[in-house]
């Protein structure tokens, strides 16, 4: 299996690896390399995934499906990027969404809970790396949690997402409000407006 070990080092899952150190901790994490092309499922939905994925080039879409078939793009997996962390570190639990090759990519998957009892060097990085993106993750979800539990449009409007969203949020006026509103809804307008609705 080859890999280029500068590539791995970029990624926030190898950061701070010794170079020498990465094809023992490689072999100790069971690392299987593979190629997928455009359109091909990498994880199917209610496989258990004991493996984490990390991409090493193209992207991969996580995607839900309902029970009449529909699919919805619930997340993306750039190049460097890690996809099903949180089942393969649960270990046994069958995925809610699928994985699909977005365009040709290439994948290394890793046994993560290996990294526990791994005693090869870089294991202690990779499990504290492996943590710290999952943290990230919890994190960028409560967040967004937050954000959707806000009872009406405008707040949501007006409240982005992001800590520093409060220091400025105080300037807007309600002019400011009216022309978001306005923006959002322009392609409704002439339809609202042939309707005889009032459109402020």
């Amino acid at each position: 299996m080859e890999v280029s070990t500068a590539l791995l080092l970029r990624t926030p899952l190898f950061r701070g690896i010794p170079q020498e150190a990465l094809p023992a901790l490689l072999e100790g994490l069971g690392a299987r390399k593979r190629r997928c092309g455009r359109g091909e499922v990498v994880l199917r939905r209610g496989e258990r995934a004991d493996r984490l994925g990390l991409v090493l080039s193209g992207t991969l879409h996580i995607v839900k499906e309902d029970f009449w078939g529909s699919r919805t793009i619930v997340g993306l997996a750039r190049s460097g990027e890690v996809f099903a962390e949180a089942y393969a570190c649960l270990g046994g639990e069958p995925l809610e969404v699928a994985v699909l090759a977005a365009a040709d990519a290439e994948v290394l998957f890793l046994n993560s809970v290996q990294a526990l009892s791994c005693a090869r060097p870089g294991a202690a990085e990779f499990t504290r790396n492996l943590l710290t993106i999952l943290a990230g993750r919890n994190l960028t979800l409560t967040r967004k949690i937050g954000h959707m539990a806000r009872r009406t449009t405008r707040d949501k409007l007006l409240r982005p997402c992001r800590p520093e969203g409060r220091s400025w949020i105080s300037r807007w006026t309600a002019n400011s409000w009216q022309t978001i509103w306005r923006w959002t809804a322009a392609p409704c307008l002439p339809h609202l407006e042939s309707s005889g609705t009032r459109v402020c």
